[in-house]
């Protein structure tokens, strides 16, 4: 009985977590891992995340039972991404590109998120005619709503900018997947405008001449792309 007993509050100590609640409204789940009395405390989320408030940031702290379902509840504060995509060229210019990116910015409440980012992409054409291994580096803005408070949730976010690099013009893309947790994986589409230069080869009495001409053009790309997150739990 004794042993039953032991177990049954050794169980329920388990299950519980301490609290924290801001005076701005965002609640952090944790263990507090410091504290310095009337000065500050830190607390580790489930994540490996560590925080650190002032007390006078602090309305109270509790220790309460942890949450057994599938709820991921993001607070209000920054969030950061980093991610990988693919795309398969569509339309007049096949230009096939791989890109590396990472976001930052705020989670305003549990759904909505402002940010801005960077890209760097590497652009390979199927077309013989026009230029090839072209570098571009896209600035952006970045706006995304989670849907659900849950560990697996859709998503969708849309991005609008201006590019650099070896073509230049505005940039655009907009994207629907999953995030599990910290893994966010999505497919969507991506265009780049931009002046491209077509080369053009026409042979005359045995003899190659090539004619240059600048064309306004826009680059679209069929989009596969994989992220992690992190921040704002």
């Amino acid at each position: 009985m004794l042993l039953l007993l032991f177990v049954s509050i050794t169980s329920l100590a388990q299950e519980m977590q301490e609290v924290v609640y801001l005076k701005n409204g965002n609640i952090i789940r944790g263990t507090i891992i410091e504290q310095v009395p009337n000065e500050s405390l830190k607390i580790k989320t489930s994540d490996g995340s560590v925080f650190v408030y002032q007390m006078n940031e602090i309305a109270k702290t509790t220790k309460e039972q942890k949450d057994s379902s599938n709820n991921v509840y993001l607070q209000r504060g920054y969030r950061g991404f980093g991610e990988v995509s693919a795309h398969i060229g569509v339309g007049d210019y096949e230009y096939d590109r791989v890109s590396f990116a990472t976001v930052h910015g705020f989670q305003f409440n549990r759904h909505f998120f402002l940010g801005g980012g960077i890209a760097l992409q590497s652009y390979q054409a199927v077309p013989m005619d026009v230029p090839d291994d072209l570098i571009l580096i896209p600035v952006f803005a970045n706006v995304r709503c989670d849907f659900l408070s849950k560990k697996v949730t859709p998503y969708a976010d849309a991005r609008l900018g201006y590019t650099m690099g070896d073509l230049v013009g505005p940039y655009f893309s907009t994207a629907a997947g999953i995030r599990v947790k910290h893994f966010n994986f999505a497919i969507g589409y991506e265009v780049q405008q931009t002046d491209l230069t077509i080369t053009k080869e026409v042979l005359i009495f045995n003899k190659l001449y090539k004619s240059y001409n600048t064309e306004e053009v826009f680059l679209g790309g069929i989009m596969f792309r994989v992220a992690w997150d992190w921040g704002s739990r």
